[in-house]
């Protein structure tokens, strides 16, 4: 689980689901070797990401994918066809309201 403090005192944290952690015994599935099935601009914009695997895919949270520059909802989708095909998704963020004795 990774956590931060946002300046707007919101503590937000991502939920990384048992599917999301590597399991040695299956070999990683790299971007390079599906770009076939990607967009220029999608593939463009996660290797700019340095997302390397769809694992590292899947670690990211809808709104980090849509913060990659040059992608977009339409490379959303491409990307969540892509991840549902194989069985992942993203991964959910979870925002709690920090108390105020905690500001």
């Amino acid at each position: 689980m990774k956590t931060y403090i946002r300046p707007d005192s919101v503590l937000v944290f991502w939920v990384f689901p048992e599917w999301v952690t590597h399991d040695p015994t299956i070999p990683p599935i790299y971007i390079e070797g599906i770009a076939d099935q990607l967009t220029a601009r999608t593939y463009n914009g996660l290797r700019r990401a340095e997302c390397r695997t769809l694992e590292d895919v899947a670690r990211l949270t809808r709104l980090q994918a849509v913060c990659i520059r040059g992608l977009g909802q339409t490379s959303l989708r491409e990307i969540e066809t892509l991840l549902n095909a194989h069985g992942l998704r993203f991964a959910t963020e979870q925002t709690v309201e920090l108390p105020r004795s905690c500001r």
